[in-house]
């Protein structure tokens, strides 16, 4: 009975509240967006992204200098990725989407991959998948059987061929 009386009396408190102009809201907002910009407290590099401000990023900083070797020679850093000589050189071009409304040429290269995989990757998709999942099949049912083997079951142990004779 309290809870009802309480919603009650706050409905008809509601009820009782002024009624505003929607203009009376408008120059309310706009004194209070005034104020903080003359105030010097709301500058869009240093507001967060959800206030709808962000760093604006006008350019991107300059390269780092050239680094040299001390026989004046132009240094260089390894990529960290190995490059294969095996004798496969295949590219595999595609078109990938990237958001969107655009796409990206992506390309494979066969000095991207180790020889068994470069060879592999050298016939096309349709040859090599009916071999890959005849493979796979083949590996999985090998594996799943090693654990059985040379346990023979229960019914053929000589007690049980004992038994089934009385």
């Amino acid at each position: 009975l309290k809870a009802a009386s309480a919603s009650l009396s706050s409905i008809i408190v509601v009820e009782k509240l002024p009624k505003v102009s929607a203009m009376a809201l408008l120059q309310l907002a706009s004194r209070q967006r005034s104020s903080l910009l003359q105030a010097g407290r709301r500058g869009v590099a240093t507001t967060a992204v959800r206030l709808g401000g962000n760093q604006p990023f006008i350019h991107v900083p300059p390269a780092p200098p050239l680094e040299f070797e001390p026989d004046g020679s132009p240094k260089k850093y390894p990529l960290h990725q190995p490059i294969w000589d095996h004798g496969y050189d295949w590219e595999h071009w595609s078109l990938l989407p990237a958001g969107i409304f655009h796409t990206v040429y992506y390309g494979d290269f066969a000095q991207d991959y180790p020889p068994y995989w470069a060879w592999l990757q050298k016939f096309p998709l349709w040859v090599v998948t009916p071999f890959l999942v005849l493979w796979a099949v083949t590996t999985m049912v090998i594996f799943q059987n090693m654990g059985s083997i040379g346990i023979k079951p229960k019914r053929y142990s000589i007690e049980w061929m004992q038994a089934s004779r009385e």
